[in-house]
């Protein structure tokens, strides 16, 4: 492993839970007409996941971004239930930075999962990270 990762290995887990308000459904982030838990919310779910399994994980001044979200939305799930996403690493390469996760959401009310996939992150440099970013604001 790199400087940047400190043993990320396969099988880590991470979470993360919300119950689905009227804030969190397809209407109100304007991805649809429906009042249900959002696909847009349930891959912030899955990010907030992933961010939670890495924490202790990456260097001091190191976070991670994503990369890559390939999540099916497979069942509908109505306010005021409780969603939750599980992320597994399944891979770990280029020394530690790239991290690749497998996904599953559930809530508590489908027998089934209501989502399922992978999703990837890379560690960066925090720093370094801004300063490019802020150097492409200072073009706006």
């Amino acid at each position: 492993m790199s400087e940047e990762a400190k043993s990320v290995e396969i099988g880590l887990k991470g979470e993360a839970s919300v119950v689905v308000t009227d804030a969190e459904t397809a209407a109100a982030v304007k991805s649809g007409s429906l009042a249900v838990f959002a696909t847009p919310e349930m891959i912030r779910l899955v990010e907030e996941a992933a961010c939670n399994c890495l924490k202790g994980y990456l260097a001091d001044g190191y976070t991670s971004v994503g990369t890559n979200v390939n999540v099916s939305h497979l069942a509908p799930t109505p306010v005021g239930a409780t969603v939750t996403a599980v992320v597994t690493v399944r891979e770990v390469t280029k020394g530690g930075r790239a991290i690749e996760f497998d996904v599953l959401v559930t809530d508590n009310v489908n027998e089934k999962p209501v989502g399922k996939g992978t999703h990837s992150r890379f560690s960066v440099n925090a720093g370094k990270f801004m300063a490019g970013v802020d150097a492409k604001a200072k073009k706006l």
